[in-house]
C-alpha cells in the first residue's frame, strides 16, 4: 500500500466484508480464510493456522535476541435472537478489530518495523466464549 489513504480504503473494504460474514466463536472459519489470505497476499509465510480451532498467529522473528510482543484482534461475533430468529452480528467491533489488525500487519511488514526479538500477531477466536485466550496461552505453552 502506498500511502495513507490506501490504508483507509483498506480497512474500510476489509471491515465491510467481514461485517457480511459474522461467525460465532470457533466457527469463524470463513473469516480464518479470508485472514490467511489477506496475510499471504501480504507476503508473510510464518503462519500458525487452525489455532484453538479458527485462529492465526502470525510471527515476525527479527533473528536478533529481544523482547516479544503480541497484538491481537478478536475474529467472532455475538448470536442474538431477533423476531424469533438466531443471528449472528459483530455488535463488538470485532471486524473492526480485524481489519485494523490487518492494515497494521500490512505497515509492519511493509515498512520492517520489527528490529529486535519477535512480534506475534494474533487472530483470536471464542473470545464471547470467555476461553479463546486460554486456549490461545495453552498453544504457545505447548509450542515451546
Amino acid at each position: 500500500m502506498e500511502n495513507n489513504k490506501s490504508y483507509i480504503d483498506y480497512v474500510h473494504k476489509v471491515y465491510d466484508y467481514l461485517h457480511t460474514i459474522p461467525e460465532k466463536g470457533f466457527e469463524e472459519y470463513k473469516t480464518s480464510t479470508f485472514i490467511l489470505e489477506e496475510l499471504k497476499k501480504m507476503g508473510f509465510e510464518n503462519i500458525d493456522e487452525g489455532v484453538a480451532g479458527t485462529g492465526i498467529i502470525v510471527t515476525i522473528d527479527s533473528k536478533k535476541e529481544g523482547p516479544v510482543f503480541a497484538i491481537r484482534a478478536d475474529i467472532d461475533a455475538l448470536e442474538f435472537i431477533i423476531d424469533g430468529e438466531k443471528k449472528m452480528i459483530h455488535a463488538c467491533g470485532h471486524d473492526g478489530h480485524t481489519s485494523m489488525l490487518l492494515t497494521a500487519a500490512s505497515l509492519i511488514k511493509e515498512r520492517d518495523l520489527v528490529k529486535k526479538g519477535k512480534l506475534k500477531i494474533i487472530f483470536q477466536p471464542g473470545e464471547e466464549k470467555l476461553y479463546g485466550a486460554l486456549l490461545l496461552v495453552e498453544y504457545g505453552e505447548k509450542k515451546n
